[in-house]
């Protein structure tokens, strides 16, 4: 049914799509070599936290889209807030466990960003894209290629994470092999 309706498909996906070019236009002292070690910087935040591919590419497309629409001249100094709140929002709209705020301000922001900040930029975000999270990104023209043209499905991670948890909590779950000894209860003392 999909290779039947593969070429609305991919109409619409062009129609809905929010090209990146000239999207630091606007914001010059940022320029693209600070937006490609951002990205770049991005990619090993979410892949340590585990994230679902497609949160990376929502992530960058907000980032994208909030810099080409903003009114506002960016500086050096708001990319890295910029950078950690798309990828907060992604992973709220994206992950099944989404990143916890708490983690965004101690783990990714090292303290260094206030929560409220990140807050008040996500609000601010979700207003330049009109609260339209999600825009098709290169990984939907991707899949849709690889369907289309090489016969190939792909998945997202999310299944396969979650094989991945439950074959850990058997292996944790399991009775103690033969000949080891099992670690006795602690008991109090009186």
């Amino acid at each position: 049914m999909r290779t039947e309706l593969a070429a609305d498909i991919d109409n619409y996906l062009r129609s809905e799509e929010a090209p990146a070019q000239g999207c630091m236009q606007r914001h010059p002292e940022i320029g693209t070599q600070l937006r490609a070690k951002m990205i770049d910087w991005m990619i090993e935040v979410l892949t340590n936290f585990k994230c679902d591919d497609l949160t990376f590419f929502i992530a960058v497309s907000l980032m994208d889209r909030y810099f080409g629409g903003c009114e506002k001249t960016k500086g050096v100094s708001d990319l890295h807030i910029i950078g950690v709140t798309c990828m907060f929002i992604a992973s709220k709209f994206e992950d099944i466990y989404p990143l916890k705020m708490k983690t965004v301000h101690e783990k990714i922001a090292h303290k260094k960003l206030e929560m409220h900040a990140i807050k008040m930029l996500e609000l601010d975000i979700l207003k330049v894209v009109k609260y339209k999270i999600h825009a098709p990104t290169v990984l939907d023209f991707l899949k849709d290629y690889l369907v289309g043209a090489l016969g190939i499905t792909v998945v997202n991670r999310t299944g396969t994470k979650k094989k991945e948890e439950r074959a850990l909590k058997v292996l944790n779950k399991s009775p103690p092999k033969k000949g080891s000894k099992s670690p006795s209860p602690k008991r109090r003392s009186p």
